[in-house]
């Protein structure tokens, strides 16, 4: 039996995500580092955030043609 895999842009955006926490934990440690306050340690969302803007496809989370709306008929009517 298959098992079923995530698409490989799963696994992209999963590496893009850490590298993004990543990006902002670097940003927050140089900066408590610096300057000792903690406050720099919200860069790690604010990364994140950021990057998301330019990776973001919300087409993605769209339902396909047809596709019932929460437990709702197409958006097309019933199937003949």
């Amino acid at each position: 039996m298959p098992v079923d895999r995530p698409p490989r842009s799963t696994h992209r955006r999963l590496a893009l995500l850490v590298a993004l926490a990543a990006a902002g934990w670097l940003v927050g440690a140089a900066g408590t580092a610096v300057s000792g306050n903690a406050y720099w340690y919200c860069a790690i969302p604010a990364a994140v955030a950021l990057g998301w803007f330019f990776v973001a496809d919300p087409t993605q989370c769209e339902p396909g043609p047809g596709a019932p709306r929460n437990g709702r008929e197409p958006a097309n009517g019933p199937d003949p």
